[in-house]
């Protein structure tokens, strides 16, 4: 059984588009963390956690300058979903990007010291801007609700597919054994989703011990007719990471650094933030 909160349909009665995006909208002011999905670029299923973030009537995902891949790929296909606060909606997302910081510090920056406290130590450094140029500068994606349904439980374990529209889906599961090559899944649910031959899936598994410890960890694969998961691949970990000496931080900073002088170069021509649905 499939748990609607609202579904967009042609029926008499139905909800209409502007309940579907409100409920998505309130979804995700409330949640700290929620689960992004996209098209990469073989059309594959991704996502990340992220921090969800509202604006006027939209929902907005950004990227520090440092980490940029994702909003890449929306560019090129911006079909996107997210499942925040046990609401699912998907939407048709543009991106834009702003190098100065201002857009981040003008129209999100109250929201991310809300929702995810760290922050102030950042924005209260000594020339804080100067030094952190590369977190000041975003990549902004941006999309309005639809299609808002619920699938209330845990995120920390979902699996992505591509629907028979090219949008991406996102369903809580239990957690796998990540040891195996192989496994059955297990909805949390409603039922995992019956497709009659082997799809293209993945599973995205995170956890945050503590707010700076974010692990997230994608696995690439199949899903076979029997609910059956196959990976093929995987990127990023869940491992505890062993505590970064003061060397070892500088050296992270200058990676970041280094990451965001070639981002600056990759969205010379992307749209302004104004002129990408976040005005």
């Amino acid at each position: 059984m499939i748990y609607y909160e609202c579904y967009i349909t042609n029926m008499p009665g139905s909800c209409d588009a502007s309940t579907a995006g409100e409920r998505g909208l309130r979804a995700a002011r409330g949640a700290a963390v929620a689960v992004f999905a996209y098209r990469d670029a073989k059309g594959r299923p991704a996502a990340w956690p992220v921090t969800p973030y509202v604006h006027g009537g939209s929902v907005v995902v950004t990227s520090t300058l440092a980490f940029i891949r994702k909003a890449i790929h929306v560019r090129a296909d911006g079909r996107v979903a997210l499942l925040a606060a046990g609401a699912h909606m998907n939407g048709k997302a543009t991106v834009s990007a702003s190098s100065s910081g201002d857009a981040f510090i003008e129209r999100i920056l109250p929201q991310e010291i809300e929702k995810y406290p760290p922050t102030r130590e950042i924005v209260s450094a000594p020339c804080s801007r100067a030094l952190f140029w590369w977190y000041y500068g975003r990549v902004f994606i941006t999309f309005r609700p639809v299609d808002t349904i619920l699938r209330p439980g845990s995120d920390a374990a979902t699996l992505l597919w591509i629907d028979d529209r090219g949008f991406p889906s996102i369903l809580p599961i239990e957690a796998p054994d990540r040891r195996e090559a192989s496994f059955a899944l297990r909805s949390l649910l409603e039922p995992l989703p019956a497709f009659g031959r082997p799809v293209s899936a993945s599973i995205l598994l995170h956890a945050q011990p503590t707010p700076r410890d974010l692990r997230q960890l994608l696995l690439r694969g199949d899903l076979d007719v029997d609910g059956r998961f196959h990976v093929r691949s995987s990127v990023g970990s869940l491992e505890n990471r062993a505590a970064t000496s003061g060397v070892g931080e500088v050296i992270r900073q200058l990676s970041y650094h280094r990451a965001a002088l070639r981002a600056r170069r990759t969205i010379r021509d992307w749209p302004a933030p104004e002129n990408g649905g976040l005005a």
